[in-house]
């Protein structure tokens, strides 16, 4: 088995002999054990999710090419990212990409990794069939829900808003990138604190801003807290937040138009109270496939 410790000798003559005549198959197995080893959850896809990106092949393909060996400079960019993977970096910054709603987005330290969970917040949008030529998509990160949502539903304007220059620098390529022949869509970044920069209206807003209590935080995984953007995680006072993000949010909705967000589980009847003291109606919940309480709707009364 390996560890950490083993990369102290990683460069040693026989080690790189040795690296240089393993076959993919044993090159596999070796990062595998590594991986194992410094207590990585599933260190066999790990492995080959980064030999692909390496060898610049979908999952499938390795399967093609294991009998292979790896080039010199290939062998030592996948056994560097292996030793950096041991420290529980991210894969996903390390291939700078993650798979979203079978869409590919760009990802860095800059922006949180996208989760299967917000692929529901999507599923129950499109169910709704509501009104959505202007669509704003607040707290965007990678922009991975607002651009999902412009590429699946009838989205005629868009916007992608975050308080984070770097943020939108990622939302921004991803938008470029996959709105390429989606020549109808009006979009556009903006720079803001919740909506204070905005001046529009929506017809539909999705959020899935920061909601993770501070004490809640120290119990993440090493990953996500070591790695991932705290400011983009954890919010410090979650009622005056929310009962901003919920009163801008409701301003910022045309007569008739329908908030969705993905929240804290744990503080789901809170926000429930919050936006019935608002105004919002025909407020509902849903329950993400591990049961947990997570997303809420609601809308702004039709005039």
């Amino acid at each position: 088995m390996y560890s950490a410790n083993h990369f102290s000798s990683f460069n040693s003559i026989d080690e790189k002999k040795w690296c240089s005549i393993m076959t993919i198959a044993e090159t596999l197995q070796k990062a595998r054990a590594i991986l194992a080893e410094n207590g990585i959850e599933n260190p066999g896809l790990e492995s080959r999710i980064l030999l692909a990106h390496v060898c610049n092949v979908n999952l499938g393909g390795i399967i093609l090419i294991d009998h292979k060996t790896l080039r010199k400079n290939d062998n030592q960019k996948y056994f560097d990212f292996i030793e950096k993977r041991t420290t529980k970096y991210p894969v996903a910054y390390l291939t700078g990409n993650k798979e979203f709603f079978s869409i590919d987005f760009k990802v860095n330290s800059s922006v949180l990794i996208p989760r299967p969970e917000t692929e529901e917040l999507i599923e129950w949008v499109m169910e709704q069939n509501l009104p959505c030529e202007r669509m704003l998509d607040l707290c965007a990160g990678t922009g991975c829900v607002g651009i999902a949502l412009a590429l699946n539903y009838p989205v005629k304007t868009l916007r992608l808003s975050d308080r984070s220059e770097e943020a939108l620098e990622v939302a921004k390529y991803n938008a470029k990138n996959l709105f390429l022949k989606k020549t109808d869509l009006n979009w556009a970044t903006i720079q803001s604190d919740l909506m204070n920069n905005i001046r529009e209206q929506f017809d539909l807003i999705v959020t899935n801003p920061p909601y993770v209590l501070p004490d809640e935080y120290k119990d993440l995984s090493d990953d996500v807290r070591k790695f991932e953007p705290k400011i983009a995680l954890v919010v410090e006072d979650y009622k005056s937040f929310f009962t901003r993000l919920l009163e801008q949010t409701y301003e910022g909705l045309y007569s008739g138009g329908s908030l969705f967000i993905e929240t804290n589980p744990l503080m789901v009847s809170q926000t429930l109270l919050i936006m019935k003291e608002i105004g919002f109606t025909g407020v509902e919940t849903r329950r993400d496939l591990s049961g947990k309480l997570r997303f809420i709707k609601g809308q702004k009364p039709k005039n």
